[in-house]
């Protein structure tokens, strides 16, 4: 599985690790029991994919609502776009839902209306601006502004030692960089906050990004179904509101 957690203001990434527990007691999956789940009675809730305590540093979402943060993906409605608040620790309310009906059989008739549980470890991972494989892969995360002359010189020699630019997208390999937008695999999210009363809800790219999910490839099947590839989910929250916003860019 790959899952990571971003800290913009410190370029730090963290990764999740399923089926390793900690003192957290972050989890994989889980209970349906968050009340506001669902947009009416008769329609399947939205599934829990994760249920982060946030007072783990690794995390690095504080919310003034709540200790444990939620990241729900709307897996039955297509894993369309959504909006959400966490309202508590037992409750949210969905903001936005970008498809107002359930996909029929979708991802299979006797999808389960939430995912098996397991433990989740927050740990440390790798980004080094020195390092143009990182600097490469979170491009669209943190950007380039941050980098030395010495290291943006360095990282546009290295792609153009490369010959990777040469696909024809591009001129040379500082325009190659420039378009690059890694890791999200459809470019960088554009969303404004879902909630209308927001000031931020007319702002697009007004949210940062905080976690990025996407099922190892022999697992995505089972979760997706056989048709969706390996999807991308992407969850970012409101820096005015602490309303959250999740994507999907199927790759």
């Amino acid at each position: 599985m790959f899952l990571a957690f971003f800290h913009l203001a410190e370029r730090l990434v963290f990764r999740g690790q399923r089926g390793r527990g900690d003192r957290f007691g972050h989890t994989s999956g889980g209970s349906v029991s968050y009340v506001g789940l669902r947009t009416s009675p008769d329609k399947p809730p939205a599934h829990l994919l994760f249920r982060l305590d946030t007072a783990d540093p690794c995390v690095g979402v504080r919310l003034s609502t709540s200790q444990w943060l939620p990241l729900l993906c709307p897996i039955r409605y297509g894993g369309c776009a959504m909006g959400y608040r966490v309202i508590s620790d037992t409750e949210v309310r969905i903001l936005r839902m970008g498809e107002a009906e359930a996909l029929e059989g979708f991802p299979r008739d006797d999808y389960p209306e939430e995912l098996p549980v397991e433990s989740l470890r927050v740990v440390p991972g790798d980004y080094d601006p020195s390092d143009t494989g990182d600097v490469w892969f979170y491009a669209g995360v943190f950007g380039y502004d941050h980098l030395t002359p010495l290291q943006y010189a360095q990282m546009v020699r290295d792609i153009d030692e490369s010959g990777a630019w040469d696909d024809g997208t591009a001129a040379n390999a500082e325009e190659y960089a420039r378009d690059n937008e890694l890791p999200y695999v459809q470019g960088r999210p554009q969303t404004e906050c879902p909630d209308p009363a927001c000031a931020n809800h007319s702002r697009p790219a007004s949210l940062r990004t905080i976690a990025v999910f996407e099922e190892h490839a022999e697992l995505a099947d089972e979760m997706w179904g056989p048709d969706c590839g390996v999807p991308q989910v992407i969850w970012q929250v409101c820096p005015l509101c602490e309303a959250i916003a999740v994507e999907n860019q199927a790759t």
